[in-house]
């Protein structure tokens, strides 16, 4: 089972999923993988420079898949998502230009 991490924003309660870290041997994070190269996925990388854009007036965090503060995301909606709560990315990138 593949750990998952989200930068969220508790204030403005949205979250935006980032993928699995991928570690070093000291366990430190290296980079994200979501499946394809992060960084050559348009939309994540738009996504991610909007969400820092709306919502870097307040905290931001990174949450982990195992931590405990993972429920504490509950009720958020989610960057990138299809479900009928969440924020798929052509509607969360709709008429932005940056």
């Amino acid at each position: 089972m593949s750990e998952s991490a989200w930068l969220v924003s508790d204030a403005h309660r949205v979250q935006l999923g980032l993928g699995e870290p991928i570690r070093l041997e000291d366990r430190t994070v290296d980079h994200f993988h979501d499946g394809s190269q992060n960084s050559r996925n348009s939309d994540l990388t738009r996504a991610l420079w909007k969400f820092l854009a709306d919502h870097g007036d307040q905290p931001l965090r990174v949450v982990f898949g195992h931590s405990p503060e993972c429920t504490k995301t509950a009720g958020r909606r989610m960057i990138g998502n299809d479900a009928a709560e969440d924020i798929d990315f052509p509607e969360y990138l709709r008429d932005w230009h940056g």
